[in-house]
């Protein structure tokens, strides 16, 4: 169906109407992840990825784990830093502190990281036209839009 042609008719659409393929691309992984959002409803931000060439697509859940994860690696490597450097002039009571705050992040750290492979073994997700007749209709409505002609 359309998917399987959709890099000839992305270039049919470039050479009659002069729309770019990629901007083309980017308006369909917008309309798609948008109608996946409709369809789960669950209010998950959701994204799209087109590959033309092999006629597929995969839906990404996005979760803000990686950037609490980031910013907990970055807060227990400057605790690192800081006991390596001021380690011989630190009291006993300070590195102790600086040991538990370290462990407790290093925790933390270990659960988001098991939660971000958690989701990423979850998330995506190949669809082809012969598993998700939805989203390849949705395609074809969206092809057929009068802004295209």
């Amino acid at each position: 169906m359309i998917i399987d042609n959709l890099d000839q008719v992305a270039n049919q659409i470039e050479n009659e109407r002069g729309i770019k393929k990629e901007f083309l691309y980017e308006a369909l992984e917008q309309a798609l992840a948008s109608a996946c959002r409709k369809h789960i409803g669950d209010g998950s931000q959701l994204e799209c990825t087109l590959n033309p060439s092999a006629g597929t697509m995969q839906f990404f859940r996005v979760k803000e784990v990686v950037e609490e994860l980031q910013a907990k690696a970055t807060e227990a490597r400057e605790i690192q830093e800081k006991t390596q450097k001021d380690g011989p002039t630190m009291s006993d009571e300070e590195k102790q502190d600086a040991a538990q705050k370290f462990q407790s992040l290093q925790q933390d750290i270990n659960f988001l990281r098991e939660k971000t492979n958690q989701f990423r073994n979850q998330t995506p997700k190949q669809t082809t036209n012969e598993n998700n007749e939805e989203m390849v209709n949705s395609l074809d409505d969206f092809l057929e839009d009068d802004e295209l002609k």
